[in-house]
Parts: C-alpha cells; sequence; structure tokens
C-alpha cells in the first residue's frame, strides 16, 4: 500500500482490560508495524474502542489480522555498525553512512538504496564561524559532490 490507513475497532463490555496491546499479521503471518491508541471504555474499565494505524507497506496483503494480547513488533535488522580503516560505518539497509574517527569531516561518505548521494567530505557547522547561535554551515569543496 503506498500510504498508511489507519481505523477503529469496537469490543464489547469485558472482552478487553485497558492496556491490552495488539498485534497485526499478514495472510502470510508476518507481524506488522502497528501503532495502538485506546478510544473509549466500558464502565466497568474494559476497552470499549480502540483506533490502530498501520505504516505504509511494499505491497498489500489479501487478509489482515488483529489479535489482542501482547503486541510483538516485526523483526527488524536494525543498525550494523563496523570500523573500517580510519573510520565508522553505519548501515541501515538502504542507508549507509561512513564517519571518519577524528579531524573535522563530520560525513566522508553517505549512500542511500546503494546510490552515493554524498562523497565529499561535509564538516557541518563550524566554530570558526563565531559562536553556535552564529553557526552556517561548510560549503562541499565542489559543487560536484552533492547529487
Amino acid at each position: 500500500m503506498s500510504g498508511g490507513v489507519t481505523w477503529g475497532t469496537p469490543w464489547p463490555p469485558g472482552a478487553l482490560s485497558a492496556g491490552t496491546g495488539f498485534g497485526l499479521q499478514d495472510d502470510r503471518g508476518q507481524a506488522l508495524p502497528l501503532q495502538t491508541s485506546p478510544l473509549a471504555y466500558w464502565p466497568d474499565g474494559s476497552l470499549k474502542w480502540t483506533a490502530h494505524a498501520l505504516a505504509p507497506q511494499a505491497g498489500v496483503a489479501g487478509h489482515y489480522e488483529l489479535r489482542p494480547g501482547e503486541a510483538k513488533p516485526p523483526q527488524a535488522p536494525g543498525v550494523q555498525v563496523a570500523e573500517e580503516g580510519a573510520d565508522l560505518l553505519l548501515d541501515t539497509g538502504p542507508l549507509r553512512c561512513r564517519i571518519p574517527r577524528q579531524g573535522r569531516t563530520l560525513i566522508r561518505s553517505l549512500a542511500r538504496a546503494g546510490r552515493e548521494t554524498l562523497t565529499t567530505p561535509f564538516s557541518g557547522p563550524s566554530w570558526r564561524d563565531g559562536p553556535p547561535d552564529r553557526w552556517r554551515p561548510s560549503r562541499p569543496r565542489s559543487p560536484s559532490a552533492w547529487n
């Protein structure tokens, strides 16, 4: 789905206690990231209505199942950090960033989806330009540095 989706779900009196978490699975049994908020409670304190939000997904499943219980976030690969020469390499999968361990350069290179988007060192704000309230971004060494 190209955009996210939100919806509300009613619950019968006494069915779910306040603080119940929710999980969402697609038709392949894959857990999906889901945000849930209680909207209303029955007089006995149980949930009456809940709101749910699903982030945009790469594809659309034929069937989704909302399951009350402990919310289980989908497994994500996370951020990989490696030392490579004098640099730290941060890799999230879609984004790779090379950061020097020393010196005035903030970012040595940046790649998104395998495409280098920044190859000239970027040093960011500099004290040489004055106090922090007057920071100005440093300029790349050449205009071709920014794609």
